[in-house]
């Protein structure tokens, strides 16, 4: 096969992915997770904050550490609201990854973005009185 004929075809390639990938879409990306810990027992609100999450559709699945999130839901283009599963004890402290995972396939991997922290409720928050709240 000559060079300008495989110049062509990945061109066309390329082409037919820009057009596929829809080029009106927001690119799908990651800003934060609030709160970045909960306690290990899980049953905590969490939301994700990034652009593109309204391209996931329907969202099919949420995993922290390999553990599935219940009340997963989109809300917007900028927002994911999930409820944390129960973390195993040998995750405790331990920066977990967030998988995002749509029912046609589109999915992101947030590294090391949630980390469960051991204790009763409240384990994970901040204030004026969260160490308070650690030790009850």
């Amino acid at each position: 096969m000559s060079a300008t004929r495989i110049v062509s075809v990945v061109l066309l390639s390329l082409s037919l992915f820009s057009m596929g990938a829809g080029c009106k879409n927001k690119a799908l990306t990651f800003e934060s997770i609030n709160p970045p810990s909960g306690r290990l027992g899980g049953g905590e609100e969490l939301r994700i904050r990034g652009t593109g999450f309204g391209q996931l559709g329907n969202l099919q699945d949420v995993r922290i550490g390999g553990r599935a999130a219940t009340n997963v839901g989109v809300q917007g283009d900028d927002t994911i609201v999930l409820t944390t599963p129960e973390g195993l004890e040998s995750q405790a402290n331990t920066p977990l990854d967030v998988t995002l995972l749509s029912s046609d396939g589109k999915s992101i991997l947030l590294r090391s973005a949630f980390t469960f922290v051991p204790g009763g409720a409240g384990a994970g928050a901040t204030g004026p009185n969260a160490d308070l709240r650690r030790r009850l």
